[in-house]
């Protein structure tokens, strides 16, 4: 039985690696995509993991599917297309570790997912689907996406969002933030950040904006708020997650470090969603918080997701 399957965005990170010679940028060349970065850092925890996505049947296309085996996610849902070419993106670092995108993605194979690339018979051998708002860009990834959580959701298993709002990869604004709130309705545990909360509630109110969103039938709701911290949102309690101090580096999926091993974590301890004790759930959020400061101190997402021992380590250091 797989603990989670998850949907989306499989890529080409280019993240800069110093100065040539001649005193150009070099790039290093890492896989990335915050679906798959989810799949990877749940795999670091422990939990089985699985991709459902497309890539290029290309070098890229390739080396990604090899990473993913490597890193012990499952990747027999893994398309692979010849008539689409694996997606880029060139990750531009700042002197606080924050970061910002170039995306070659217009026609790249993970944005043309289609319902026929769905497995889900996949799907039934999960405890738990996992998808972002990057596969609603286009019609067809849309249809596929919001089938196959409305698939896992019926029956039974959760299905987790990651909003993961990425503004210039939206040629119409208004259907960006439309399709964005359609697929808050598909799912039970939501991560967003301020800003996006704000985007998609109209409201700086956070505990308002997550009563908008247990309206629309989530049951938990996570804000990232970087190097504050995050909060959390339940029916019954609510409360903060502080940070932890590290020297940052590259906060490329830091966001899905953190989300990957919060619920890998509630997985693990069977939470009841309605009916969650807080000081459990508090607990699991601690770890994944020191996960994603640990994932900070290292260039690249996906090989800068810490395991679960190196977590632990770090957070009894922090405790002493």
């Amino acid at each position: 039985m797989l603990d989670l399957i998850s949907l989306g965005e499989l890529l080409i990170d280019f993240t800069p690696h110093g100065k040539s010679e001649q005193g150009n940028d070099l790039f290093e060349c890492n896989p990335g995509g915050g679906a798959a970065n989810m799949a990877v850092a749940m795999a670091a925890y422990g939990a089985r993991c699985a991709f459902m996505g497309k890539v290029g049947d290309d070098f890229f296309g390739n080396r990604l599917k090899q990473y993913l085996s490597d890193k012990g996610v499952d990747t027999g849902a893994l398309v692979r297309s010849g008539e689409y070419m694996t997606t880029l993106a060139f990750v531009h670092l700042f002197a606080d570790g924050e970061r910002d995108f170039t995306f070659y993605r217009k026609n790249g194979a993970d944005a043309m997912l289609k319902l026929a690339d769905i497995d889900f018979a996949k799907i039934d051998q999960a405890r738990a689907l996992h998808f972002s708002s990057l596969t609603l860009v286009n019609d067809d990834a849309k249809q596929a996406t919001f089938a196959a959580a409305a698939y896992a959701r019926k029956r039974g298993k959760w299905v987790s969002y990651d909003v993961n709002w990425r503004a210039n990869l939206w040629e119409d604004a208004d259907l960006c933030r439309a399709n964005m709130k359609e697929g808050l309705v598909y799912a039970d545990i939501i991560k967003l950040s301020e800003e996006e909360l704000v985007y998609l509630c109209d409201t700086a109110d956070y505990a308002k904006g997550a009563r908008m969103l247990f309206d629309l039938g989530a049951k938990l709701v996570l804000v990232s708020k970087g190097a504050a911290g995050s909060e959390y949102y339940s029916r019954d309690f609510s409360g903060q997650i502080a940070p932890f101090t590290v020297t940052a580096v590259d906060g490329t999926g830091a966001g899905d470090c953190f989300f990957g091993n919060a619920v890998a974590g509630m997985l693990e301890a069977n939470i009841d969603l309605d009916h969650m004790a807080e000081e459990t759930l508090r607990d699991i959020l601690t770890f994944a918080s020191a996960a994603a400061a640990l994932c900070v101190t290292g260039k690249g997402a996906m090989p800068s997701m810490p395991d679960k021992a190196r977590t632990a380590s770090f957070l009894k250091s922090r405790s002493k």
